[in-house]
């Protein structure tokens, strides 16, 4: 059993931000993937939750962030030059900047179009989501392979 000292509970805060966050990141975007076409009620509610959610992986981010840095800062095994740890910031800056600057104001567009009944407008932008959702969890799953696998020396 590993040690459950201060650098077992920050690996364990760290991977739980980080199923949060993936899982449901993973979630939004197969659902999403599912509601091409349906009802503008059931689109609404999606782009509603997409709205919550990212505060939701907005924090489940910066405590990914704070413990993994913290950890990398306790511990003598690693240091930032990792390139898995690289590839975990880069992972982190993607979410940091799709959230706010996209999915946010996509969402809010979604549900203003919908109201207008401008179908197409909502279907466009629910497209651009879907593309972006599922470019973002590809590179969401090489941050957490490179986590499990810890690939590379310094970078």
């Amino acid at each position: 059993m590993p040690p459950v000292g201060l650098s077992g509970i920050l690996k364990l805060i760290h991977i739980v931000a980080a199923i949060v966050w993936v899982g449901g990141g993973s979630f939004l975007t197969l659902y999403g993937l599912r509601l091409a076409g349906a009802e503008a009620v059931d689109r609404t509610a999606y782009a509603r939750s997409m709205l919550f959610a990212g505060r939701v992986f907005m924090v489940a981010s910066i405590v990914a962030l704070a413990a993994g840095v913290w950890l990398v800062l306790a511990e003598d095994l690693w240091g930032f030059d990792q390139a898995w740890i690289s590839i975990g910031f880069l992972g982190i800056i993607v979410g940091a900047v799709l959230g706010p600057a996209f999915y946010g104001p996509q969402s809010e567009g979604i549900i203003s179009d919908i109201e207008k009944a401008d179908t197409a407008a909502a279907d466009a932008r629910s497209s651009r989501i879907r593309l972006v959702s599922s470019v973002e969890m590809v590179i969401l799953l090489v941050v957490v392979w490179a986590m499990v696998y810890k690939p590379g020396g310094p970078f």
